[in-house]
């Protein structure tokens, strides 16, 4: 039996990351000159008083962000690119990501041009040295359409003349920051009057949301209560910060205590959100500029093609399994849920399928636990005890054990995921599910889902042809937005019918009253937009019957992954608001021109049928899109098979607990160990976050020391170099009196360089 009683995955601890010594524009120890500078103040500055629309952002800033010590300006790059930047489970670069999608939505509502997003950024750096830099991105964004403005400024409670010294280190004291006096590589530069600038930006703009990044290593103890004196730290007043990320700096200046606090003299309701973040990922960038420019609103549908052609098992399961079902997978077939049944009928009609398990690269497991559940067994015991019967059905042939599972396929329609067969942490922790459902049930974690293991899937529309014909080409449609719905007892839900039902407006309909499918058709199919909360779960089959209909999707919520979202460009037909501007969503909706609801319009024709089931002719359809991830799971799979094939030592059981699994008739997989230093010294790479590889893999960096087990003296050595792997012959490359065992001194390879 394949049961265990843990995920079969050892689970590694996640190293712990030493933050805080990376690159920032600091300010400490401010020396005021003692005179008004405004009028010498870079051009840039006047941006938001200035009446020159060629210097300033577009009128429509609604949403704004203002970055306090940009350094190269990467976060304004984590905004609108972040594909480029990928994030780590639970970094500080995750939880930066998180907090820009509380307050700007997803990475596709962010792509559109800011005339149409509304989201400008601000960005302040002190440091002369960013400056081409940071125009560079100046340039490239506006190009895009992206309204973004760095200025070559520090950050201050008042308008200043203050002494920088520009420094590119990562540690104590190498950091920039400003100078307590005029020294070797000290400048002037100016700086803004923090809550002048706010000010100007409120009154022009009047935004709804404004956030802030602020790292400037000890101004923060002068800049914030500055800011909170004016009201600029009271999320509930106009033009005000809702929230702002920062790192506090006691050690830069120790006459404020660790436990430091803005000091509140504003009389005030909701005070704004200080997050300690000090994200300084991607310090380096490593990505060009503006290499690849794309109008934000033509982004590519990226098609990734395979190297191999997928070859795909189907069991067939027995009578006694199946034979219940025939009743269950009838209304499944015809039920939002009837991927479970369309799926495997499809695939066994297509040319992936091999009948010869040997050759297989997946296997999908072809039980629709959705009809049994239709059949009205929907207690947990009795579903553990359905697809366990299942389990120990396949088990009898050696293809699950070979690799533990991790190349067989299981399909859960349902919003509950794998959760439908509530004790899959057990038996198929590590298999591929696909399920239309990445994240929530009933506010718990839908666990199931992992992204680049599992595939999302679109929900199955059973009459979608007809729908698309009788409903598309829908023109002059009355209504702006549509929603109609129970309440579920979810809020969001709740707060739409509040607001916008009874029919107070004429151009919306909302409503929670019961109709029959063909009056809610209608209706939708004379809307725009139509908004689409969440429910109990996340994902909803009204987002694809929407889609179908020709009705713009309005998803409310930001937690939602949408299937192929790799390859589909939603934010060309789809928008996606925070639930806290579910008040705004009429004025948001009314602003979109017509020339861009067109666009949308014609971007969704283009990709519905992505969304779409055709069981007649599956090119193009959901299924060709379903073929194409399963073949990209099975092409990441190949190395693993390859390696345990050839590493392998057969017939050795795991019953002890050593290796992958426990329990489970696995192989265990024999990695080889050498060593590949040698004396004289002792050799370390102490960097956490650079690989010591080279690019052909053939030498790992190292420093070499003559002691590893005490402190070393001040005028201790390192030699800087490499190991050849193939030999083990240490090459010095220099050395040097800086480093510690921690850090080391950053060795790292630079670009594609084996040298």
């Amino acid at each position: 039996m394949m049961k265990t009683e843990k995920s079969t995955w050892r689970k590694i601890p996640a190293a712990y990351y030493f933050l805080g010594l990376l690159l920032s524009i600091g300010m400490i120890y401010p020396s005021l000159q003692g005179c008004d500078v405004a009028s010498n103040l870079s051009s840039n500055m006047q941006l938001v008083s200035s009446t020159s629309a060629s210097e300033e952002p577009a009128q429509n800033c609604r949403r704004i962000f203002v970055d306090m010590g940009a350094n190269i300006g990467m976060h304004s790059r984590f905004l609108f690119e972040p594909e480029l930047y990928p994030a780590s489970e639970k970094s500080v670069l995750e939880k930066m990501y998180k907090f820009l999608e509380t307050y700007f939505g997803p990475p596709e509502n962010r792509k559109p041009p800011s005339s149409e997003s509304g989201i400008c950024v601000f960005g302040f750096e002190a440091n002369p040295q960013r400056e081409s830099r940071l125009n560079e991105i100046n340039n490239c964004y506006t190009s895009r359409g992206w309204d973004v403005k760095y200025m070559i400024n520090a950050v201050w409670y008042e308008k200043s003349e203050l002494l920088f010294k520009a420094q590119d280190g990562i540690g104590h004291g190498t950091a920039s920051h400003l100078a307590k006096k005029n020294e070797a590589g000290v400048v002037k530069v100016d700086a803004i009057d923090i809550v002048e600038f706010m000010r100007n930006l409120r009154d022009k703009y009047n935004p709804e949301v404004v956030i802030g990044k602020l790292d400037i290593e000890g101004a923060e103890y002068q800049v914030l209560p500055a800011l909170e004196k004016a009201g600029f730290l009271c999320a509930n007043s106009k033009g005000a910060f809702q929230a702002i990320t920062l790192e506090y700096h006691p050690r830069l200046v120790p006459e404020y205590p660790a436990d430091w606090k803005v000091p509140q003299t504003f009389e005030c309701e909701k005070r704004t959100e200080l997050i300690h973040l000090d994200s300084e990922d991607y310090v380096k960038d490593g990505q060009k500029i503006c290499s690849d420019p794309v109008s934000p609103g033509e982004s590519p549908v990226n098609q990734p093609q395979t190297p191999f052609k997928l070859k795909l098992y189907i069991y067939d399961l027995p009578p006694y399994i199946m034979s219940e079902l025939k009743d269950g997978m009838s209304r499944v077939k015809n039920h939002y849920w009837g991927t479970e049944v369309w799926i495997p009928e499809l695939l066994r009609g297509s040319s992936v399928v091999t009948s010869n398990p040997e050759d297989a690269d997946l296997f999908l497991v072809p039980y629709p636990g959705k009809a049994r559940w239709m059949k009205g067994q929907q207690k947990p015991e009795a579903m553990d005890r359905f697809y366990i019967q299942v389990l120990e059905y396949i088990d009898i042939l050696p293809y699950y054990s070979r690799y533990d599972g991790k190349d067989h396929v299981f399909i859960f329609a349902g919003g509950d995921g794998a959760s439908r067969f509530p004790k899959w942490r057990d038996y198929i922790p590590q298999s591929i599910i696909m399920t239309p459902e990445s994240g929530y049930l009933k506010g718990e974690k839908i666990v199931s889902y992992a992204p680049g293991r599992d595939v999302l899937i679109p929900g199955f529309v059973p009459d979608s042809l007809k729908l698309f014909e009788d409903f598309f080409h829908r023109e002059n449609r009355k209504y702006l937005f549509f929603y109609a719905g129970k309440t579920q007892n979810v809020e969001i839900r709740q707060r739409l019918i509040d607001l916008y039902g009874g029919g107070n407006y004429s151009d919306i309909f909302v409503s929670e009253a019961s109709m029959g499918r063909k009056e809610y058709l209608a209706k939708a199919s004379d809307s725009k937009f139509c908004v689409i909360p969440r429910g109990i779960s996340l994902w909803t089959s009204r987002f694809y019957e929407l889609s179908i209909i020709g009705c713009i999707p309005v998803l409310l919520g930001t937690q939602w992954e949408l299937p192929f979202s790799n390859r589909m460009a939603y934010h060309e037909f789809t928008l996606r608001f925070p639930e806290l501007s579910v008040s705004q969503l009429r004025p948001l909706l009314s602003s979109i021109s017509n020339d861009r609801y067109i666009a949308m319009r014609a971007a969704l024709k283009q990709n519905v049928r992505r969304l779409m089931y055709d069981v007649k002719d599956t090119k193009g359809s959901a299924f060709d899109f379903i073929v194409e991830e399963l073949s990209l799971r099975a092409n990441n799979l190949r190395g693993m098979k390859l390696q345990a094939r050839t590493s392998a030592v057969p017939g050795k059981n795991i019953d002890d607990g050593v290796g992958a699994g426990s329990g489970n008739g696995l192989w265990q997989l024999a990695y080889p160990i050498r060593r590949i230093t040698h004396p004289p010294g002792f050799h370390y790479f102490g960097y956490f976050d650079k690989s010591p590889w080279s690019p052909d893999q053939t030498k790992i960096l190292g420093g070499r020391v003559a002691v590893y087990d005490s402190d070393n003296p001040i005028d201790a050595i390192m030699e800087v170099g490499y190991t050849v792997v193939a030999t083990g012959e240490w090459r010095t490359v220099a050395r040097t009196t800086a480093f510690h065992y921690q850090q080391g001194c950053m060795l790292q390879w630079l670009g594609n360089s084996n040298d």
